[in-house]
């Protein structure tokens, strides 16, 4: 089987393959904490534990990928497969990218972890594609039908503007995401939490049609939503959108089945 991790800013998540090419089936997903500050011995520890607890030999892995977006653990984590596992990991970088072009400014600025998405919106849907990921940060990220990467948008995620909110006020309380009953709410507790709710909804809706009335006029682009929080907030997005919160870890595999 092949691991494939994904180093983002709030977690890391993990997902086990089958080993041959173009075998997409999920064998185990699972995410931990992004830490601050960890030890090689304690990352290998939280692994191997959550790989035993998933059903998974960790015996049985042969190759591993790794993206990330938090600098600092770049080392620890190629340090812990080496150490702990015996296998050679390889980091996702931008050279990786050989599908589509990046026309961004400049292109090694651009998060991997968007690459990642839209190289799996591309294998899965084909171009043009946007994709929205649900994470942190919210992004937006545009494939021309050209296969051109032009960029996109960075919005605070949902849970960012919730807890924004209680830390820069003094009377709110700090409340958890919940699905609105209604629009116009009736107590502070389902204020805050509807008024985030269709902020991004919205607002993600309205950005959604002007980048295609901008870019795609005319034509049919490919909608995938992804991330942690895609399910949850897809639900007020009037526009029909292709739900795949694994994308990354699929994206990621689509990649390791082209290395050498």
């Amino acid at each position: 089987m092949h691991l494939v991790i994904d180093v983002g800013n709030t977690n890391i998540e993990c997902g086990v393959f089958p080993a041959e090419k173009g075998a997409f089936d999920l064998k185990a997903s699972f995410r931990l904490s992004t830490p601050k500050i960890i030890t090689t011995d304690e990352l290998a520890a939280n692994l191997r534990s959550l790989l035993h607890y998933n059903g998974i030999n960790h015996a049985h892995l042969t190759r591993a990928v790794f993206s990330s977006v938090v600098p600092p653990l770049n080392h620890n984590i190629t340090k812990m497969m080496d150490s702990y596992f015996g296998l050679p990991i390889t980091r996702i970088t931008h050279q990786h990218f050989l599908d589509f072009t990046v026309q961004y400014e400049p292109a090694t600025d651009v998060g991997i972890d968007r690459l990642v998405n839209i190289q799996a919106a591309l294998a899965l849907y084909g171009a043009p594609a946007l994709v929205v990921d649900f994470g942190t940060a919210t992004t937006l990220d545009v494939l021309t039908d050209d296969r051109r990467y032009i960029g996109g948008l960075i919005i605070p995620g949902l849970a960012v503007s919730l807890d924004s909110l209680v830390r820069n006020t003094s009377q709110l309380p700090r409340v958890e995401l919940d699905y609105p009953k209604r629009i116009v709410a009736r107590n502070t507790r389902e204020n805050m939490q509807n008024g985030v709710y269709y902020l991004n909804a919205y607002g993600i809706d309205g950005m959604i049609r002007a980048i295609k009335e901008e870019n795609f006029p005319g034509q049919e682009v490919n909608l995938v939503a992804t991330g942690g929080l895609s399910g949850y907030i897809t639900r007020a997005i009037h526009q029909p959108m292709k739900l795949e919160p694994k994308l990354q870890l699929m994206g990621m595999k689509i990649l390791m089945d082209r290395l050498p």
